[in-house]
């Protein structure tokens, strides 16, 4: 073995000392130095001369040296007549001008500045022993700072590939193994306990082009049938090309809000069908599905893809969306088992929350600016290049180079976003399958015709977002009263018009009757009809409704001293009266309200036949908290639909919070089921708002028909 150092540290040779035979010592910075390797201070007293040094071997030699220069210019001599004396010239000041001057008859004397004397003899080496078998190279070339993906697969495309793949890896990139001198395919395998995957890199050291290959490669060896994807770009907008993919259902931007709310919720969605899925087909995890999917016939619903949740810049989606990242979190938690993975990207390793990255398994990190932010090893986030990006370390420490998403053969950056459309392009082409199901939106706009017609499950209010079902109110068989909180054009008028309608659809007059509260006239084309009890516009007029119903509600209580028969409901007679009050807000004080003659029989609605819808504005809803009536509603646990407010406000039911949404839009909270997210039906008439013919026609009689009917 042979080492070279400018300075002797004894302490670092211990144990070796003993074995090194032969020393050469130049000359050395001190005497002590020269002690330490010769034993003498000679080394140090040597004259400022390069290659002057001693060389000591055991005890018996002893010698001074002078080492031959190797890194010279070469200088190839031209050939001189051997018979031709040198001739002797004669110095004196005429000459001395001339002096150091090539002579004509001179040999011709050419030389290479670009090569040196070593690199000649080397390249005549290889020249004499090129048909020798070279040496082992102890260290392998270093990583390309570019490779296209296609460089890395093993294998043909899926739709070559037969029998299909198992399990479920890719290869994203070379890894170099130093220590077993050799480098190998950076295989991913998500089908273990590694199935999500968190990337993290200072910027521009090629997160998003990564999440590109991982797409790309997992595109060339599996169908949609088996791997499907959904992105929420939040980067540089290098996910987009990912788009015409079969096997992706869509990519979502900071721009779409709507898109990746509900990518996020699609999701949580499908691993609770999952779970029933699973208790069907009598299986515990993924692999078994895994199993069954390959086989020729596989049982009725054991279909499922693994599917793959990407977060391209995880900071800025917890910026944007405060709601979602949690929900996330819980995706990477419980859906492992499910077959729903969660991809990350970040600059710095704080910005993921422990209990996110805790469930990441496999773990890649690019450059970042400082290395005491690494997490796997400070001294390999040292020795990372800054300007080669997809270059990183693995969670074990080895370096790795990232492919670029390309099968073309070309490992360049320019063009890689058409070669890579054109690659996905032809595996959807080539899939005759169905792709990946689309990130499922609702609709901006819901006509009510597009709902079913009410039925004793009550009345169809509009669509809901997880498998954009109808939704239903029913106030007779569920909960009696029902909430509706949004400030102005959100559209809680046209619901209480939609359940108006719906009511009277289902129901005849002599089973139901309507008395609507309407201050602002914004319900005016419901003062008419067979099931209107009573229409008011004004305090008067509301507190004479109100007292008529408390009224028919207080007779219908039973007795006192009546025998526990007669306590039944199905004692009294009579319709069933249903309240719509719409902006309660507008009439209600701090210490009164126009509903007090009703807030002792409202716990009894079910049992008396009294229903009572209430509006409000979201804005001042905590001031308002401690009002008598609005308190008692909430107190016994009515469901509401929570449609466009500010955040501010506070919890207002079941401690969810109001949100800006479009006309329609609402979270539905209902107790002891999960809040869904709504969009109710508005007609084209009720969204343009009621024709100003109509409206003075409809406020002209609405004083006349201001009172209950006696």
């Amino acid at each position: 073995m042979l080492f070279s150092s400018q300075r002797l540290d004894e302490g670092r040779l211990r144990g070796l000392e003993s074995h090194l035979r032969y020393r050469m010592c130049l000359r050395t910075h001190s005497a002590p130095e020269s002690k330490m390797v010769l034993d003498t201070p000679d080394a140090y007293l040597l004259p400022f001369l390069p290659g002057l040094g001693y060389l000591k071997v055991d005890t018996t030699t002893y010698v001074q040296f002078r080492a031959a220069l190797a890194s010279a210019p070469y200088r190839e001599p031209a050939e001189s007549p051997v018979d031709t004396p040198a001739e002797v010239r004669a110095f004196d000041a005429a000459s001395s001008a001339a002096w150091g001057t090539a002579d004509a008859t001179a040999p011709v004397v050419r030389s290479e500045q670009s090569r040196t004397e070593l690199q000649v003899v080397i390249d005549r080496l290889v020249v004499a022993h090129s048909e020798a078998p070279p040496v082992h190279q102890v260290w392998l070339p270093p990583l390309p700072s570019a490779q296209p993906l296609d460089a890395i697969l093993e294998g043909g495309p899926f739709w070559e590939a037969e029998p299909r793949r198992q399990g479920l890896s890719v290869p994203l990139g070379t890894v170099d193994r130093p220590t077993e001198q050799r480098t190998d395919p950076l295989e991913l395998d998500f089908a273990g306990a590694g199935g999500h995957l968190a990337i993290v890199g200072a910027p521009r050291t090629g997160k998003s082009t990564i999440l590109r290959t991982l797409v790309a490669s997992f595109a060339w060896r599996y169908t949609p049938a088996e791997a499907q994807f959904y992105a929420i770009d939040l980067g540089g907008g290098l996910l987009g090309a990912l788009a015409g993919a079969p096997h992706v259902g869509g990519v979502a931007g900071k721009l779409g809000r709507e898109a990746v709310q509900r990518v996020v919720r699609q999701l949580r969605a499908e691993i609770e069908d999952r779970e029933e899925t699973f208790r069907a087909l009598g299986v515990e995890s993924m692999e078994a599905i895994r199993a069954i999917r390959g086989q020729a016939q596989p049982p009725e619903g054991a279909d499922l893809p693994d599917t793959f949740l990407i977060v391209d810049g995880w900071e800025a989606f917890k910026r944007e969306f405060e709601e979602l990242h949690r929900e996330v979190e819980q995706l990477a938690a419980d859906g492992l088992n499910f077959g729903v993975h969660v991809v990350v990207t970040a600059n710095r390793w704080a910005e993921i929350r422990p209990a996110l990255l805790d469930n990441l398994g496999v773990r890649l990190e690019l450059h970042l600016n400082d290395a005491i932010d690494s997490i796997v090893s400070k001294a390999a986030q040292g020795s990372l290049p800054a300007d080669i990006p997809g270059r990183g370390i693995t969670r074990e420490g080895l370096h790795f180079q990232a492919a670029l998403p390309r099968v073309d053969g070309k490992a360049e950056t320019e063009g890689a976003t058409t070669a890579l459309e054109a690659m996905l392009a032809e595996t959807a082409t080539r899939w005759q399958s169905e792709p990946a199901e689309p990130i499922r939106l609702l609709p901006r706009e819901l006509d009510p015709a597009d709902l079913p017609a009410p039925s004793t499950g009550g009345i169809a209010i509009g669509l809901e977002e997880r498998r954009l079902e109808p939704v239903h109110v029913d106030l007779e068989g569920g909960d009696p009263h029902f909430l509706v909180f949004g400030d102005s054009g959100s559209g809680k008028s046209s619901l209480l018009r939609l359940l108006a309608r719906g009511i009277a659809g289902l129901w005849s007059a002599e089973e139901a009757q309507l008395v609507v509260v309407d201050t602002r006239r914004s319900l005016v084309d419901l003062a008419g009809g067979d099931h209107l009890l009573a229409y008011a516009g004004t305090q008067p007029a509301v507190a004479e409704a109100v007292g008529e119903v408390a009224r028919i509600a207080g007779e219908r209580l039973p007795s006192a001293g009546v025998s526990a028969a007669g306590l039944q409901p199905s004692e009294w007679e009579g319709p069933r009266i249903y309240v719509l009050f719409d902006d309660y807000d507008l009439v209600a004080g701090p210490g009164s309200s126009p509903l007090a003659p009703l807030a002792d029989l409202l716990p009894l609605g079910r049992d008396i036949g009294l229903h009572l819808v209430l509006t409000r504005r979201v804005a001042g809803t905590a001031r308002a908290g401690y009002e008598q009536v609005f308190q008692r509603v909430r107190e016994i646990g009515s469901p509401g639909l929570l449609m466009a407010g500010d955040r501010g406000e506070g919890p207002l039911l079941s401690g969810e919070r109001a949100s800006p949404q479009p006309p329609g839009r609402g979270l539905l909270v209902r107790r002891g089921e999960p809040s869904v997210l709504v969009q109710a039906a508005l007609a084209a008439s009720e969204r343009s708002g009621v024709s100003g013919e109509a409206r003075r026609a409809a406020l002209s009689g609405a004083a006349d028909r201001e009172r209950p009917p006696l």
